[in-house]
């Protein structure tokens, strides 16, 4: 059953709502001047993190000030890093390559193992096991075509819409593979929604584009439906903006504002777990900004996995990082740790550009 947040006024109304201040988050600051292992910082919302070179690998903090944007200072030092782009010989790293997966010790959300994905004969994925730790915010890096959106839609089973896809390992939800047979899918995505790259609402009004999935559903009576919706919006920080046009076209907002009432249709129906394939690919800075702002305030109730080609974003909104190469993963840990100072040199690499 949907918990309703309280709004100050009755159910079904239309009344102007008071704006407020957003929050902002932290964000992460990357040194990539000088060799692996140097002293760096980062800051997550006001605490400053100090991470010099331990001879066991692990972090030290330090409670001083930041002294620049750490923003700034991750594009300042992607853009002036002179050293040479690195030639990979992708046999010869594979043969290599012992990927580094951090254990998770906070409660897991969805637990990955040994998970195999096929096209047809083309494997996309390869042998992946990997928790997802609830109510944080996870983050896929890696380059085009490393299988980060595969993996991602493997959660919810969207993989399933494409012809000969074939699956190995398990991907388990409380316990349950949801690759069982007896797997209600309809179900499965009902708890496990989806944002995706390009916001696609319904050429519905903007009203019945978030009370969709209710509708569907049954079993809600029009005023809980009408509260839902208004609850909905008021968490993505949009109902401000539409309260008085809720039966205008979902097609005249904005940018922004349709992927923002995607995310607001996502949640109207409850679900545990949201994942988001690169949903501010295609909006402006501002529109990022408040999406950015919305995942750090849903992860408080939701657990979120997004897919992004964007290194600075998953440093400012996700606690986990798995950094992804030719359907590996190759480093999955902290985010503060893959960073400021991670285990894999393939993974330094891709973070300072020079491969990508």
């Amino acid at each position: 059953m949907h918990e309703a947040t309280k709004t100050g006024r009755n159910k079904g109304t239309h009344e102007r709502p008071e704006t407020s201040n957003v929050r902002g988050t932290g964000d992460v600051g990357i040194d990539v001047s000088s060799p692996r292992h140097t002293a760096v910082g980062t800051v997550i919302g006001n605490e400053e993190i100090q991470v010099s070179p331990p001879n066991d690998g692990s972090p030290t903090e330090s409670s001083s000030p930041a002294s620049a944007s750490p923003a700034t200072d991750i594009a300042r030092r992607l853009t002036t890093d002179r050293r040479p782009r690195t030639q990979l010989d992708p046999a010869e790293v594979l043969r290599t390559l012992k990927p580094y997966i951090t254990e998770i010790k906070e409660p897991a959300a969805m637990a990955v193992r040994d998970l195999d994905l096929f096209y047809g004969t083309s494997q996309a994925l390869w042998n992946i096991s990997l928790d997802i730790p609830a109510k944080k915010v996870t983050a896929f890096i890696g380059p085009s075509g490393c299988g980060k959106s595969t993996l991602l839609r493997s959660l919810n089973r969207m993989n399933d819409l494409i012809d000969d896809v074939r699956i190995t390992g398990t991907i388990e939800l409380e316990g349950k593979n949801i690759n069982d047979r007896d797997v209600d899918v309809n179900m499965l995505r009902r708890r496990v929604g989806m944002v995706f790259q390009k916001s696609n609402p319904f050429p519905k009004s903007i009203f019945e584009n978030v009370a969709y999935g209710q509708r569907i559903a049954g079993g809600t009576s029009n005023d809980e439906i009408r509260q839902i919706v208004e609850d909905s919006l008021q968490r993505v920080g949009l109902w401000s903006e539409v309260w008085n046009r809720l039966d205008s076209s979902a097609l005249d907002l904005s940018g922004g504002q349709q992927q923002r009432l995607c995310i607001a249709r996502a949640i109207a129906i409850s679900p545990e777990i949201i994942l988001m394939d690169e949903p501010c690919s295609a909006l402006d800075p501002i529109a990022t900004a408040k999406v950015e702002e919305l995942i750090e305030e849903l992860k408080h109730d939701y657990t979120i996995v997004i897919v992004t080609h964007n290194m600075q974003q998953a440093a400012r909104v996700s606690d986990y990082t798995a950094f992804m190469w030719l359907g590996r993963v190759v480093e999955y840990t902290r985010t503060d740790q893959l960073f400021t100072n991670p285990i894999q040199p393939l993974t330094e690499d891709y973070i300072t550009g020079r491969f990508g």
